[in-house]
């Protein structure tokens, strides 16, 4: 025990017990995203790979989210990102990896050595604001556990406002242009002077939440530019 965890007792979100940010018993409360949907019209679908009937350019291949966004889970993202308890990430990135490994199992997630994990980026003064980008704190926790690679492939290159209380059509406004492909980093993991060079590789996009979909639609936008054409989406919720 550090000196940290003296002064500043770890308490469960859920149950307020001095024993961790979400303590065993609590998470086994939290509910699961069933059923997985289909990214596109958010209706049903198996291993939430996207419709034939829905496919078109600017979606991913699929989206897997791990829990429903309520009551303990809704909390604990909220924590971590508005009140910067920075080690909730390791706690929330364990417990997502376990999830994930059910997942994999069930074959949902397609089996590919070269498969990298990219988090959604914030804005470079939002993340000096926060001291950390939450995404990818979760994100480098589940790839250490899953044997992922985690890359930032993307920069966000605009400022935008909150997304919170905005419609679907002005979410999708808010985030036209957000994204750049972050140039050095794409060449030196694609290991070629062209970006187009990414078909070999499934890349998961990672966010906290997936709520109409319009930030990672528009992250998606950029990798398909840049030649990678499996891309999966991964949130904590829905």
């Amino acid at each position: 025990m550090s000196i940290l965890d003296i002064l500043f007792p770890k308490k469960c979100v859920g149950c307020g017990r001095a024993e961790a940010n979400i303590c065993p018993k609590c998470a086994k409360t939290a509910r699961l995203a069933f059923p997985q949907v289909c990214p596109a019209c958010e209706r049903a679908s198996i291993g939430g790979v996207t419709h034939k009937r829905c496919v078109k350019s600017g979606l991913p291949d699929g989206l897997i989210s791990i829990w429903a966004y309520e009551r303990l889970i809704r909390n604990v993202v909220k924590k971590l990102k508005y009140r910067f308890v920075y080690e909730i990430a390791e706690e929330l990135g364990i417990l997502a990896s376990n999830e994930l490994n059910k997942v994999i199992a069930e074959g949902w997630i397609p089996k590919n050595d070269k498969i990298v994990m990219v988090p959604v980026p914030l804005h470079w003064t939002r993340e000096n604001w926060r001291g950390f980008n939450h995404s990818r704190e979760v994100a480098k926790i589940i790839g250490e556990q899953l044997g992922w690679r985690v890359v930032d492939l993307l920069t966000r290159v605009k400022k935008t406002r909150s997304q919170v209380g905005l419609g679907e059509k002005d979410r999708q406004k808010n985030m036209e242009g957000v994204f750049s492909l972050s140039l050095p980093l794409c060449q030196g993991f694609a290991g070629q002077a062209s970006l187009r060079c990414g078909n070999d590789w499934t890349i998961i996009l990672f966010d906290d939440v997936w709520t109409t979909g319009s930030t990672m639609k528009e992250a998606i936008k950029v990798l398909k530019q840049a030649g990678f054409k499996e891309i999966w989406c991964l949130t904590l919720a829905r």
